[in-house]
């Protein structure tokens, strides 16, 4: 019974998988996530991607929107695919494991409306 009950927590400690991430928590807007992991539709940038949620009264049901991201000027600037810009303080960044999640296989194309995601300075 023993050796089950390790199995199974082996099991779990394996498909809970986390990844290091630069993450910042943008309030209600939700929280920023920034990759080191590359898409052909980023070229040299990585992987950014904002989860909010999509009634602050139900916090559990999410909803995400990728990009990618680089650093100039102490601000990281994200371009989400869904067509806007952001802008964040370099500071309001820190280092932490995330639970990984599945990045799409490519960026869809450059097109569609803009609207804001996150906060812009």
């Amino acid at each position: 019974m023993k050796f089950w009950l390790a199995l199974g927590v082996l099991g779990f400690a394996v498909s809970a998988h986390a990844d290091p991430a630069m993450v910042a928590d943008d309030g209600d807007l939700g929280q920023v996530v920034l990759t080191a992991e590359k898409l052909d539709g980023c070229g040299t940038q990585r992987v950014a991607y904002l989860t909010r949620p999509l009634d602050p009264e139900e916090p559990k049901d999410t909803i995400t929107f990728w990009g990618c991201w680089t650093v100039a000027s102490n601000q990281v600037h994200v371009k989400y695919f869904a067509g806007n810009e952001a802008r964040y303080e370099r500071a309001a960044f820190t280092f932490e494991e995330v639970e990984r999640v599945a990045i799409p296989k490519a960026a869809p194309p450059d097109e569609g409306p803009t609207e804001s995601y996150g906060s812009s300075t």
